[in-house]
C-alpha cells in the first residue's frame, strides 16, 4: 500500500510567502486584519505569524480555500501548504 500523505515541509527562515498569501486571501474576502505577532523588524518571520481578524470563521474559511491546511494545534492555527509555515488567527 502506498503512503499517500505528503511529508511535512521544513520552513526556511526568511520565507515570508505565507504572510503575503494570508494578506491576499483576507483582502480579497474583505476581512479586516492586522499582524500582531511573528514578524520582526525588517519583515523577518519567527514562530507563528499571528493575525488578528474581524471574523475568525470567515478568515479560516477563506484561508482554507487559499490552500492553508488544518493544524492539530487548534482550530485557528493553519499551515501553509506551500512552505509549511504556520499562522494563527485571533
Amino acid at each position: 500500500m502506498a503512503y499517500s500523505k505528503q511529508p511535512p515541509r521544513i520552513p526556511v527562515e526568511g520565507d515570508a510567502r505565507h504572510i503575503h498569501r494570508v494578506e491576499e486571501a483576507l483582502s480579497r474576502a474583505e476581512i479586516r486584519f492586522r499582524i500582531v505577532g511573528g514578524m520582526g523588524s525588517g519583515g523577518r518571520v519567527w514562530g507563528h505569524a499571528t493575525f488578528e481578524v474581524d471574523s475568525l470563521p470567515e478568515a479560516r474559511k477563506h484561508l482554507r480555500c487559499a490552500g492553508f491546511l488544518e493544524s492539530p494545534e487548534g482550530q485557528y492555527v493553519l499551515v501553509d501548504s506551500e512552505n509549511g509555515w504556520k499562522i494563527r488567527l485571533l
